[in-house]
């Protein structure tokens, strides 16, 4: 059965997908110049290398409103837009893992919201859910990120033992937070 999926996945153009990588709301409330650049290449450097990983697949969430007429991955913008900096991590998403193995999502509250994670065309390329590895990582490690999190295992069923924060490539909202990760740098304010 597995090899007739894989099989099937395959004949469809589709790799297998056996890690999501999420990046989640990059630069979202966020001022700090020096920071700013200083994740910009934290996570320029992150997504080229994630794309190299075969069955990896990004899922990236942009911190906005979507209207009822905003699509995932097809986002008219006829609320929020993102900023200059997510536009070019955007397309570097794309550039790097291409249309097939991205999606953006246009969301400001992600968790219990799963409508705009899930996707049938990822499920349906997931080989096992149970071997399914999930990282995320942007602004803030404590709060959207765990979202993003908590709503992938939740979308795809996967075990949350499965699942990780990437702190070396987050930002923290609340210093003592930071702290106990050891980024006493690392955070907003």
């Amino acid at each position: 059965m597995l090899h007739k999926l894989i099989s099937s996945i395959k004949k469809n153009g589709d790799s297998p997908i056996d890690e999501l990588y999420l990046l989640v709301h990059p630069f979202y409330d966020f001022s700090n110049g020096e920071q700013v650049e200083q994740f910009r290449e934290i996570w320029m450097d992150s997504i080229y290398d994630a794309s190299k990983r075969e069955g990896a697949f990004a899922i990236t969430y942009f911190a906005g409103l979507p209207s009822d007429r905003d699509e995932p991955n097809k986002f008219k913008f006829y609320s929020d837009k993102p900023s200059k900096e997510e536009l070019e991590i955007g397309k570097h998403v794309q550039k790097s893992f291409g249309k097939n193995r991205s999606k953006f999502v246009l969301i400001h509250n992600i968790y219990p919201h799963i409508l705009w994670t899930y996707d049938e065309n990822i499920e349906s390329r997931i080989v096992n859910p149970e071997d399914l590895i999930i990282s995320a990582r942007g602004v803030y490690a404590e709060i959207c990120v765990n979202d993003g999190r908590l709503v992938a295992i939740e979308a795809y069923k996967v075990p949350e033992t499965n699942s990780s924060i990437v702190y070396g490539e987050s930002i923290f909202r609340e210093k003592h937070i930071a702290e106990r990760y050891g980024f006493p740098s690392n955070i907003k304010r």
